[in-house]
Parts: structure tokens; sequence; C-alpha cells
């Protein structure tokens, strides 16, 4: 199967997944959000966040461990890809091991003295706090076998996996609802069982499909010493991106109270709902712009990369702006009580996620090449700077919390920016400035399609019918506006097999061949 095909077809899967695991997951937050209340809602997502800014040492390894991995694989060393994927394995233990000493020692000094959590729920948050520190433990041992799927391309197991995931989270909300127990301390409970579960399906997968990743205990120092060298660099950056995000939960905590953290954990929701869009283009085709790399095709990297971000901004775009403008009818749907500033925070996390979508690919391709510093150096200020501008704007009495997302956006509209120019730096094959040309197009075809609604929602009443008039007009302007200014050739290719692999999977053959 040639690399386009696999593209093709790694995509569709993934689409499969994301469709189903969507709207599972939005029904779930709307259960789980009647379930526990507004404020044990808060709770659970501030508690947890907690552990996953402790955490921020798995994500770093996590993305060395899945770089080298793919590397080693583009290089057919079976030998050393067994060697690698031990070597991993160890040091996220190690790992998992210091995560845990530090949530039990200055995590949970922060939870007892520093977050801002009703007295009567203080020993539910105690124990959701453990359980979250046992999920990012099994977590933290499960990314080289995540790291080896994703190395081999086999979506099929996410797509099934997470389906199933979702299916039984969605029960877990159910029954949680019918219990007659503390609930959220029940719920937390129900989904680390629910997480140990998948994860050992996961790794049973592995051990029975890829040889390597039988465990042997494997300290090699010619592996580990240019993985730990990239690590020092993501550990920079995902520090910074941990540190923003959760920093941002805590201050908005600490200034305005669980309430509002409720607003920033919907707003989070939405975002990283429609975040999944673009992510299944990248999943599928970061392990193809690594293995190119390490092959030396430059071109065909260069080539996957352009495609990349423009399917990516193309869906993006597609599902967003409808999103944008009809976002408090759709709140009002989706829950049955709606955090206040929820609307204001969904909104600026959106256009956030428009930049963060673009910048992915750019990003990876910075991984490939595998040169961190500068993206790292730049990353860790502008997230450390992120919270600290928001708690000196609330300190000095401003009382709108959707300036701490604001800083958010300004600050990933800089590091977007800075990327660019780091890659083409790095990597002289990229066309910055073609690039940038079609960056201008898609702002010409925003604009277009934002007039284009505005007229749509300032003249017609709020309701189901102009929604589905907002999701027509919207889909066909950025349709048609980017098969005439931004796709190649080559594109349109890729989007006919990606369609056409859709249909089949879905059991409209005929109608598949019809497209081919």
């Amino acid at each position: 199967m040639n690399s386009n095909k696999r593209i093709a077809r790694n995509t569709v899967m993934l689409y499969i997944r994301t469709i189903f695991t969507t709207l599972i997951g939005l029904y779930t937050t709307r259960v789980v959000l009647h379930v526990l209340g507004v404020i044990d809602y808060g709770v659970y997502g501030l508690v947890g966040g907690v552990v996953s800014m402790l955490a921020f040492l798995n994500a770093t390894m996590s993305s060395a461990t899945s770089r080298f991995i793919t590397f080693e694989l583009g290089n057919g060393n079976t030998e050393k890809l067994s060697r690698t994927f031990s070597s991993a394995l160890l040091v996220h233990i190690i790992i998992a091991c210091l995560v845990v000493i530090i949530c039990e020692t200055v995590g949970l000094w922060w939870l007892n003295h520093r977050l801002v959590i009703p007295s009567e729920r203080k020993e539910v948050a105690f124990w959701v706090f453990q359980f979250s520190i046992i999920s990012s433990l099994i977590g933290i041992t499960q990314v080289p076998y995540n790291a080896t799927i994703i190395a081999h391309e086999a979506m099929s197991i996410y797509t099934y996996l997470d389906i199933i995931s979702s299916c039984i989270k969605l029960g877990v909300a159910f029954l949680v609802k019918y219990i007659i127990y503390d609930k959220l301390l029940l719920y937390s409970l129900l989904l680390l069982l629910v997480s140990i579960g998948i994860r050992l399906t996961y790794r049973i997968y592995c051990h029975k499909h890829f040889p390597e990743s039988h465990f042997r205990l494997v300290w090699d120092r010619e592996i580990l010493k240019p993985m730990i060298s990239f690590s020092i660099w993501e550990l920079l950056g995902h520090f910074g991106f941990s540190f923003r995000y959760h920093g941002n939960n805590i201050v908005l905590n600490m200034f305005f109270g669980p309430i509002v953290n409720s607003a920033y954990g919907i707003a989070s929701t939405v975002q990283g709902t429609l975040n999944h869009f673009s992510n299944n283009i990248t999943l599928a085709v970061k392990p193809q712009i690594v293995k190119n790399y390490s092959a030396n095709n430059y071109d065909r990297m260069h080539s996957l990369m352009i495609h990349s971000i423009h399917l990516i901004m193309f869906l993006v775009l597609l599902f967003t702006f409808p999103v944008l403008f009809e976002l408090p009818l759709i709140l009002s749907y989706w829950l049955e009580e709606v955090p206040d500033h929820t609307v204001a925070f969904c909104r600026v996390m959106l256009f956030s996620n428009i930049l963060s979508s673009f910048s992915t690919v750019v990003y990876s391709s910075i991984q490939a090449v595998g040169e961190l510093k500068e993206t790292s150096i730049i990353r860790i200020i502008l997230c450390i700077i992120t919270p600290i501008l928001s708690y000196i704007v609330f300190f000095c009495g401003v009382t709108q919390p959707v300036y701490a997302l604001l800083f958010f956006f300004i600050g990933q509209l800089i590091q977007g920016i800075a990327d660019l120019f780091i890659l083409h730096n790095k990597f002289p094959s990229f066309d910055l400035y073609g690039l940038l040309k079609s960056i201008i197009q898609m702002l010409i075809i925003m604009g277009l399609v934002c007039i284009a609604l505005y007229v749509i929602v300032r003249f017609i009443t709020p309701g189901f019918l102009r929604l589905c008039l907002t999701l027509v007009i919207s889909s066909s302007l950025f349709s048609l506006l980017f098969l005439i200014l931004i796709f190649d050739e080559r594109e349109k290719e890729i989007i006919v097999k990606i369609i056409s692999s859709l249909l089949s999977k879905l059991g409209f053959s005929a109608l598949s061949k019809r497209i081919c």
C-alpha cells in the first residue's frame, strides 16, 4: 500500500473514531455536568488538572519516544527498534515513580492549602486526587506502547478502543446518576477502572502484534543519550504548555471560584472536540513525515507537510465557524445549565484552536528534524508569562475572567509565527513564502465567510433553522473557496481517496467506486 493510500485509510479510521467519540463525549459531558452539579464538576476538573500539570515529564518523553521509535522503524533496524522500546519503557517507569513522589508531596500540599474547594468536599477531593495519580501512573508507562502503535500506523485499534471507551464512560455517567452514593467519588473511581482496562488492552495488542514491544531490562546509553537530549528541550515546551493551561485554571479558581472552573472546563471540552479534526490528520501523517526525514526523502516530507496544513485548516475552519457564530444556541441545546462566562471562554478557545491546529504540523516537522532548542525556549517563556499576566491583571482589580484566555490566545499566535521561521532556518527546503501566501488566502476566505455568517445571524431569528442555514452556507463557502484558491491537484486527489474510503467503510461500496 503506498503512503497516500495509507494516510487516506488511517485518516478515515480516525475520523470514524472522532465522529462516534465526539457525539458520545459531548452527551457524556452534559450528563456528567447534570449528575455532579456545577461545583463538583469544577472540583473534578481542577483536582485532575493538578495531577496533569505535575505529570509534564510524561508528555516530554512521550514525544521523544514516538519520534525515536518511528525513526528506527523507518530505518528498518529491528534490533535497535527493540532496544529503543525497552529503554524508553524503563525511563517511563522511573518518570512514573518521580511523578508519584511529587504528587504525594508538593501536589498534596497544594491541594490542601492553595486550591479553593468547599470544606465539605475536601475529603472527596483528596480521593479524586489519589485516583488521578493512579491513572497518571498507568498512563505514563503506557506511552511506549502508544508510540509503537502510531509508528506502525495501526490506527484501527485506536478507532475500536476509543469508541468502546467512550461508550463505557457514558454508561458510567448514567450508572452514577442512579446509585445513591457520593457521585463525584464514585464517578472518579469508575473512570479509573475504565482507564486501567483500556490501557491493558492496548498493551496486550502490542505484545501480540509487535515483537519489539516485548520488554527487556535494557539501559542503552547510545539510544538514551540522543533521546534524553531531545527530551530536555521537549521538557521545557511541555512544562510550559502544562503550566499555561493548568496555571490559568488555578488562577481563575483563586479569584473567581469553582464555578468559573466549570466554564473553563466546558470551553476546553469544546476546543478538544474540534481539535480532534486536526489531530486526526496530524496523527495519520506524522509517522510518514518522520520516516521520510529518516530516509532523507526531504521533498516528500515537505509535500506531506504542506498538504497536511491545507487539509487541517480546511477541516478546522469548516467545523469551527458555525460553532463560533451559533455558540449560545449550541450550548443551550447541549447543556441543561450553562455556567457564566462559558460563551466568551469558548470563543477565545476556538480561535486559539485555529492557531494551534495550524502550528501542530509545523511543530511535528521540527520534531522530525530533531532540533528543538529555539522553539522550546520561546514556548516556555510565553507559557510562563500567560498565567502570571492573568494573576497580575486580576490582582489589580480586573473582574472579567476572559482576560486569562485572551493572554492564552496572544501567546499561541506569537508561538505559531516563531515556529514558521524556526522551521525555515532548520529545514531550508521548506517553502516559507509559499505557505505565507496560502495563509493570506485563508485569511481572505475567513473574512468572506465571516461576512456571510454575520448577515445570517444579524437578520434571522435564532433557532434550529438558522443553525442549519449557518452550517450549509459555511460549509459550501469554505469548500468552494478552498477548491478555487488553496487546493492543488494532489490535495484534491487525497480528498477524493478519503471520501471514497469513508464511503466504503460505511457500506456504500458502489458509490465509493463511482467516485474513484
